[in-house]
């Protein structure tokens, strides 16, 4: 092969530092108990537990701002956001000793989601999720239950916060916290003890924003932060945790002032705002202002759990996640071109590329309901049917969708009427914008942690020109050649519907002219 496909990386790294220090964020109101506590003796208060500092109905936190004609209002240009006025946000949760943060923020924005778009407050197993993803959480001789995961040694030592994603798109099913519990310390099961999941939600979009250079939040990157909170109910977000970066006399606050050697360690979740919080709480803010933070460390930590991250944070806006799109749809069938969802590796965008999957479908016939895949920032893209698998048959291509994307994520298109009764391909065309260089995000073994999975040869290809494609098994980087698998994902049910025809209006005129970088 004579092509040469450049490869770009991004990284994000997240493990587990937990700290042992407490401290009161003021957001919330004060319980009964606590103020009768507060009034106990020293010597009193070494006798008894002490009790939640926040007021709790239903199992809901009252917050001070708890007032239904604000909250309705609120807008980016609001001082203060809480979506815990709301009733949106679910229970502070315990990771223990695992590094498990990155799945506990992850599905506390997937049950914020569910239950801001009208579907019951559940509690997911982060066990569930766990153990689906991480090949150290199974017993070592178990090699048919470790097959097809992510390289990890073990469940303790973290992970990267879109290990999530490929949770929900890979359509495994999920666990409620009471058919899987999380467990108390690292354990090895074997996948004959292991429960499958069962379809209970799924979700449209998953989106990595405001990637950037690390330093101290931009006016436009808490604007979008704030908008994002208020589309869908809350963000996932990473930082550097250490407890000596606390205020002392308060123990209120947290400000992360870093040096080079210091990245992330932590994902945490983002519930709200707080324009007015004083810059003088924070070791070396120059201005005031705080994002309001559910932690995973327990209710009895911190304030029930709560903190504040000043807007002056090195790291807490370069790596903002959210999960939308959550509905109780479900579909019969799911198919996928790569076993895990990777933004660590792919390939430099600039102009067009194509890529195809070939599927095999299960039942006589189905008919596609959504197609989700993974695609790059500042990145157009058309989505197209192949019936005959003919990829240079463009007059056969049916188009089922396009949009845009302006972050690193997997999106989904919602379809109707179309019916498969044999083999098909998939084909998505990823433009970046004019002068801009991105990236095609897909699965390759140059990444570590999946460097390890099965690549399928014969099924995935990639193309600049649609007249000659290449195989995505054998692609040539630099003097080395590398398997990668395009993310694309297929939901089918059960054949209810009219097929549809090919035609002219769905056709698309091939860039031949465009070369592979």
């Amino acid at each position: 092969m004579n092509r040469k496909y450049k490869f770009i990386f991004v990284l994000l790294l997240l493990i587990l530092i937990k700290p042992s220090i407490s401290f009161a964020a003021e957001f919330c109101v004060k319980s009964d108990e606590y103020k009768a506590y507060e009034k106990l003796s020293d010597e009193e208060k070494e006798n008894v537990e002490e009790p939640k500092y926040c007021k709790e109905e239903n199992g809901t936190i009252v917050v001070k701002n708890n007032n239904l004609n604000t909250r309705m209002k609120a807008t980016v240009n609001s001082t203060y956001y809480n979506a815990l006025d709301d009733g949106i946000i679910t229970s502070v949760k315990n990771q223990r000793n695992i590094g498990a943060c990155w799945a506990f923020s992850a599905i506390s924005l997937v049950e914020t989601n569910a239950l801001k778009n009208g579907l019951p407050s559940y509690d997911f197993s982060e066990a569930h999720m766990l153990y689906t993803l991480l090949k150290g959480g199974y017993d070592v001789n178990d090699t048919v239950g470790r097959a097809g995961k992510y390289e990890s040694s073990s469940i303790s030592i973290g992970g990267k916060p879109y290990y999530a994603a490929s949770y929900y798109f890979n359509n495994g099913g999920q666990l409620l916290e009471s058919e899987m519990a999380y467990p108390g310390s690292p354990q090895t099961i074997s996948s004959s003890n292991y429960p499958s999941g069962r379809s209970i939600i799924t979700l449209e979009t998953f989106e990595i924003n405001n990637i950037s250079d690390f330093g101290s939040c931009t006016t436009d990157e808490i604007t979008k932060i704030k908008q994002k909170i208020l589309d869908n109910g809350s963000v996932q977000a990473v930082m550097y945790f250490n407890d000596s970066l606390f205020t002392d006399a308060t123990k209120n606050y947290y400000l992360s002032k870093l040096s080079n050697s210091n990245t992330t360690n932590h994902g945490v979740v983002i519930v709200g705002w707080d324009d007015n919080v004083s810059k003088s709480n924070f070791k070396g803010a120059t201005r005031n202002g705080a994002w309001i933070i559910k932690n995973s460390y327990g209710d009895t930590w911190s304030q029930d759990g709560y903190f504040y991250i000043s807007y002056d944070d090195d790291f807490i806006c370069k790596y903002v996640m959210s999960y939308y799109g959550v509905s109780n749809k479900t579909f019969s069938k799911s198919y996928k071109s790569s076993d895990l969802i990777s933004f660590t590796s792919g390939f430099s965008l600039n102009g067009s590329i194509y890529t195809s999957a070939r599927f095999k479908k299960d039942s006589s016939n189905e008919t596609i309901k959504r197609v989700s895949f993974a695609v790059g920032a500042n990145t157009s893209y058309k989505v197209y049917l192949s019936k005959n698998n003919i990829k240079t048959d463009t007059n056969n291509w049916i188009e089922i969708g396009s949009g845009y994307s302006d972050s690193l994520s997997v999106r989904s298109i919602n379809t109707s009427n179309i019916v498969v009764n044999g083999d098909y391909t998939i084909i998505v065309k990823y433009t970046s914008d004019q002068g801009v260089s991105t990236m095609l995000p897909s699965m390759c073994n140059t990444d570590s942690d999946v460097e390890r999975l099965d690549y399928s040869s014969n099924l995935n290809y990639i193309t600049t020109g649609i007249s000659t494609w290449f195989d995505m098994h054998d692609i040539a980087a630099g003097d080395e050649i590398v398997s990668c698998e395009p993310t694309i994902y297929v939901y089918t049910d059960g054949s209810t519907s009219t097929e549809v025809n090919n035609n002219t209006n769905n056709v698309i005129t091939p860039k031949n002219n465009n070369k592979a970088k």
